[in-house]
């Protein structure tokens, strides 16, 4: 049995996300004050594996509108719905990714003499 959302959009069927080995199981009400006022709701996991890797799942992405209703139920269940998008993220590549954003970030706070 894992922690899952059960989530439903406007009364719509409900869906069950979770994963037995998730490390982070999430569920985000977004908006962004941009000319399309972009509103949105994702469901996902974080995944994480004894050798570094890292695998990120996606189970809900679905663009909002004022007046729409998101309905979150915390559950325990071994029975969840199956991911719609499965991203492998390879621990060397996160890690050169990591390097690359602390050196451009040296570069603009520290200045060389």
């Amino acid at each position: 049995m894992a922690i899952c959302f059960e989530v439903s959009v406007n009364g719509g069927p409900a869906l069950v996300a979770g994963a037995e080995d998730a490390a982070v199981l999430s569920a985000i009400l977004s908006y962004v004050a941009s000319p399309a006022g972009e509103l949105e709701f994702t469901v996902g996991a974080l995944v994480a594996s004894s050798d570094g890797n890292r695998e990120h799942l996606s189970w809900l992405r679905h663009q909002l509108a004022v007046g729409d209703r998101v309905a979150i139920r915390v559950i325990e269940s071994a029975a969840a719905a199956r991911p719609v998008e499965r991203v492998i993220q390879n621990r060397l590549d996160a890690q050169e990714k990591e390097r690359e954003y602390y050196d451009r970030l040296r570069r603009k706070y520290e200045p060389e003499p």
